[in-house]
């Protein structure tokens, strides 16, 4: 089986197809880690918590907190798309749905990475809810358009 972290980006249907008929849960609680540190990143964003936190704090809170939330999106949005599925005649098992809502989530990755990119430039000011209204100017204008 070729690593679903890289075919997931170039042959998704291929990946998930490997995963399910070999180990459902395979990755599925990093996965869970980077889907609830960039839902915990952004809650941090909309609740203006860089008045309150250092931006490190709120990093390291989006880290330890990031796993369980994660885990407990996961499990919902996949109950929720099993139950629909139900709806109209679909047959899927909750483990698979379960693991194709999960390495669904894999470009996550990139947004991930560019909550610490933008941490480290904005500092603070990223976790203020009207941070995309604020004016920019040069480098920050252009690594907010990248």
């Amino acid at each position: 089986m070729a690593s679903p972290w890289f075919s997931m980006w170039v042959r998704p249907r291929q990946a998930m197809h490997e995963v399910i008929t070999s180990s459902p849960n395979y990755g599925f609680y990093w996965l869970s880690w980077i889907y609830g540190f960039q839902l915990v990143m952004r809650f941090c964003q909309q609740l203006s918590l860089g008045v309150h936190l250092n931006v490190w704090w709120i990093v390291a809170l989006s880290l330890v907190i990031g796993f369980p939330l994660g885990w407990v999106a996961l499990n919902i949005s996949a109950f929720v798309f099993q139950i629909t599925g139900k709806l109209i005649k679909g047959q899927g098992e909750f483990l698979h749905i379960r693991s194709a809502t999960a390495w669904g989530n894999v470009p996550l990755i990139v947004t991930c990475l560019m909550w610490i990119i933008l941490s480290v430039v904005f500092s603070n000011a990223l976790f203020f809810n009207g941070f995309y209204d604020l004016p920019f100017t040069g480098s920050e204008s252009g690594l907010l358009t990248v």
